[in-house]
């Protein structure tokens, strides 16, 4: 029951493709996904593709998507350049697009915060061009890794109205309560990990049911939603 503690759904394309048929599979989860909105609650659904391309083929590939699946947002690389992507906006105006900005990996210090890649008045690294660029589009946002912490808190003075998506709560080592203070409305904490991955447990996978996960599993995930739930609505106070 984790849909009572989260107001989005973001599916990473990567663990799909594993299945014969990943967009039949894909197509499921977003179906039930969709089961669960209301009248008083919309759960969104974010497609975490770090699609990229030139401009063209980019364009196919979104069109392709939207049509299998009409995702809320989408996430987008943006190392093919701007023009690469800008459009998006116009041929997509109800499709959230968010660029990736700065991820929460460590190896982002060999490109994404690199002084020396750019060349203008920001005296900033890399991914300070790439918001500059994004940040009067109505439709796009960021992704902001909430590992880099004291670099979000400078991030979001310069760039107040800029949206976020915020990965790397938990597992990777964010916090969830400082980039909520940090963000506020505006900013979007992803946790996923830190809710699902409770596998390393035996006794939580019932052996006799062909290694499925028991109830006591998904008691478990439910309860760590329910946890990162809480500190989301204690940080905003």
């Amino acid at each position: 029951n984790t849909k009572d503690y989260a107001c989005a759904f973001k599916i990473n394309r990567k663990f799909y493709s594993k299945f014969i048929n990943p967009d039949e599979v894909i197509r499921q989860l977003v179906t039930y996904i969709r089961s669960f909105n209301t009248g008083e609650k919309e759960i969104q659904i974010i497609y975490d593709a770090k699609e990229g391309d030139v401009k063209h083929s980019l364009n196919e590939s979104i069109t392709d998507i939207q049509n299998k699946f009409k995702f809320d947002a989408i996430t987008i690389n943006p190392y093919l350049g701007f023009d690469s992507f800008s459009g998006l906006s116009t041929l997509f105006p109800k499709t959230g697009f968010y660029i990736l900005i700065l991820t929460s990996n460590p190896q982002t210090i060999s490109l994404q915060r690199d002084f020396s890649l750019i060349s203008s008045d920001l005296n900033a690294p890399l991914y300070y061009s790439l918001a500059d660029q994004i940040k009067n589009i109505p439709n796009f946002g960021g992704v902001f890794g909430a590992t880099n912490i004291s670099e979000l808190r400078t991030f979001c003075n310069v760039y107040p109205n800029l949206h976020l998506l915020n990965p790397g709560v938990g597992v990777q080592g964010g916090s969830i309560e400082d980039t909520i203070k940090i963000t506020r409305n505006r900013g979007l904490v992803s946790a996923s990990r830190s809710i699902v991955d409770q596998r390393s447990k035996p006794e939580l996978v019932d052996i006799n049911k062909g290694g499925e996960y028991n109830q006591a599993y998904f008691d478990l995930v439910e309860l760590a939603a329910k946890n990162a739930n809480n500190l989301i609505s204690e940080a905003k106070i």
